[in-house]
């Protein structure tokens, strides 16, 4: 699953539960993630360039 990759790189946060009696999944960037994506979008306009 890439959820758990990007969890266990430290790029999200993974919550589960219930939500009216369905498992429900919420997903949380963390600082280091919008640090990752943004080199990322870098690396990517460089490369247009």
């Amino acid at each position: 699953m890439q959820l758990k990759k990007l969890e266990e790189a430290g790029y999200i946060v993974l919550k589960k539960g219930f939500l009216n009696n369905y498992q429900h999944t919420s997903v949380e960037i963390t600082k280091t993630g919008i640090d990752a994506f943004e080199e990322y979008v870098e690396a990517i306009k460089q490369y247009i360039k």
